[in-house]
């Protein structure tokens, strides 16, 4: 009897190991920024001029002088097509009455979204692996010293109507 409870919770082991095994049980793994672009991209340096020939600062935010920093997940869930997300905002409003509730649904999320998605069309590699990686991106009004050292420790940066690309630290 001892030894049929010893074998059963030895094979309840193993199929929990087998379970905790990386792809096999739905894990995902976690690229930073810039090994991202070098292992799942055709050119990385490619890559990032058509984000940067694609990203644009929307009217609607130039408009109500909203600028600050955006962090982003970027998910493949292994079909090969990428979900972007805003995982935490620090934007702002240089009009005192603009409802901070709005601030982050002006249009930020969604012109990454394509920016990606055409880019992704040309230079993404085929692959079913499943992965993340987070990057972000601070919108200003234009060159200024207004941002913290940390608030400007980003992957690129959107000025006015021009992006610059950045890539000092990734995550």
């Amino acid at each position: 009897m001892k030894n049929r409870i010893i074998f059963f919770f030895l094979l309840l082991c193993l199929n929990f190991c087998k379970s905790v095994n990386g792809q096999n049980s739905g894990f995902y793994y976690k690229y930073d920024f810039k090994s991202y672009l070098l292992s799942k991209t055709q050119n990385s340096e490619k890559y990032l001029q058509g984000l940067q020939e694609t990203i644009r600062y929307m009217a609607i935010a130039r408009e109500n002088k909203i600028e600050g920093k955006l962090e982003f997940l970027l998910i493949n869930n292994g079909n090969n097509q990428s979900e972007i997300i805003v995982k935490k905002h620090g934007l702002k409003s240089g009009i005192e009455n603009f409802n901070d509730i709005y601030l982050p649904y002006v249009g930020f999320e969604r012109e990454v979204q394509l920016a990606f998605k055409k880019v992704d069309a040309e230079l993404l590699i085929e692959n079913k692996e499943k992965f993340m990686t987070e990057f972000s991106i601070l919108f200003e009004m234009e060159s200024s010293n207004s941002f913290s050292e940390e608030e400007r420790n980003v992957d690129l940066i959107v000025e006015g109507k021009q992006v610059k690309m950045i890539m000092k630290n990734s995550h």
